[in-house]
């Protein structure tokens, strides 16, 4: 199965300067667990919940912002990679989430939960029970 059937697009951005209550809140909203961080078309990197959990302290100190807990430079795959190659990179960097190219441009997410809604479902379309 290609990752393009699991992924979530199109994908929810933020731009890196909006406040990190502002984040948490879209998040909550939405019920997603990560945001693509993009700026004027610029895909900058990806902010997640467990991001903003780890600065809760810092959030009622000073104004933080999504740039100041960010992480830059994230993986990648294409959105015609197997699953398989998906869950081995998400395993081998320990992390929970994978953007999805389409050639130059990001396509979609695909996240851990994603890949494990696979496991749920028959080979015939039917929830797995």
């Amino acid at each position: 199965m290609r990752v393009s059937r699991v992924m979530t697009s199109p994908v929810s951005t933020i731009d890196p300067a909006t406040e990190l209550v502002v984040a948490r809140e879209l998040m909550e909203a939405s019920n997603f667990h990560h945001l693509v961080v993009a700026q004027g078309g610029t895909t900058l990197g990806v902010i997640s919940d467990r991001d903003v959990i780890r600065s809760r302290p810092k959030l009622y100190d000073d104004v933080w912002r999504v740039r100041d807990v960010m992480t830059e430079g994230v993986v990648s795959v294409s959105a015609d990679s197997s699953i398989a190659e998906a869950a081995r990179l998400m395993r081998e960097r320990n992390i929970h989430c994978l953007l999805v190219m389409r050639g130059d441009e990001v396509g979609g997410i695909v996240t851990a939960t994603d890949l494990l809604k696979v496991l749920e479902v028959a080979p015939d379309g039917r929830t797995a029970s």
